[in-house]
């Protein structure tokens, strides 16, 4: 470092993290003063990765979209990643767009002919306000 001056940090940080440090001002004319603190955006492509692990956590575990809105969930993702927003409004058709995706898989499968085997499970059941309901679930194994 020559001279004990930051210019070099200033303009790395102007050009590689996108920080304006044109209007910070030092106390003495010969070496600006670096107040800013460099926090990059998070990438698209790890923010996808989030939001799907996000994602998949609420449908496998049956829990509510809100649970993105809760403190602690909020911390916990906070710690892990504080670049990272929660997306509570897309998590909805992040969810449906899961659906359809699996969906698909289940047709193509299906189709293709890879099942030898599918266990189906009905149940019958009457809600509180005395609706009957008949459910049916299929379960099956590929090679994949």
């Amino acid at each position: 470092m020559l001279g004990g001056q930051t210019s070099g940090l200033k303009c790395h940080l102007q050009f590689q993290h996108l920080i304006n440090m044109g209007d910070v001002k030092g106390s003495d004319e010969k070496q600006t003063k670096i107040t800013a603190s460099a926090v990059r955006p998070v990438s698209t492509t790890l923010d996808n990765a989030i939001t799907k692990l996000i994602g998949s956590l609420i449908a496998e575990n049956m829990l509510p979209i809100s649970i993105v809105e809760l403190t602690a969930f909020l911390e916990l993702i906070g710690f892990l990643e504080p670049r990272y927003k929660v997306p509570r409004r897309a998590m909805t058709a992040i969810l449906h767009t899961m659906k359809e995706d699996l969906h698909t898989q289940v047709q193509n499968d299906l189709a293709a002919n890879k099942l030898t085997k599918i266990a189906l499970i009905t149940d019958i059941w009457t809600s509180l306000t005395n609706e009957a309901y008949v459910s049916v679930t299929g379960s099956y194994i590929t090679d994949d």
